[in-house]
């Protein structure tokens, strides 16, 4: 990864249906009022990183000195008519240092 991404990853729980893929909804953002007063997908699709795949992993830009936080919304399937996701907890990390970048000169050929 290059400095300022992050990769974030879960484990999908198991399908209310058999055989049927479980989807999610991703969430970043450095806003935790946002995520915890969350008013349904359209509120803050900008945050949004996945939207309903099925998927384990998502690489997002952030950046340094910052804490981010963010959430996995699974849709299980099932008797729920409206198939509306279940809504994940709130993670938090701090995007604290990137990778220190070193500039020695130019080559220099000795024998």
């Amino acid at each position: 990864m290059s400095p300022g991404q992050v990769a974030l990853s879960w484990t999908l729980p198991d399908p209310c249906t058999p055989g049927q893929p479980v989807r999610v909804d991703v969430y970043l953002t450095d806003d935790y009022e946002v995520l915890k007063q969350f008013n349904g997908p359209a509120a803050i699709a900008a945050m949004q990183l996945v939207s309903e795949q099925n998927g384990t992993s998502v690489v997002a830009q952030v950046q340094p000195k910052t804490r981010y936080y963010w959430a996995v919304d699974v849709y299980l399937g099932g008797d729920d008519p409206n198939d509306n996701p279940r809504l994940g907890p709130i993670f938090s990390f701090l995007a604290d240092n990137t990778p220190p970048e070193v500039e020695a000169g130019e080559d220099v050929l000795t024998w």
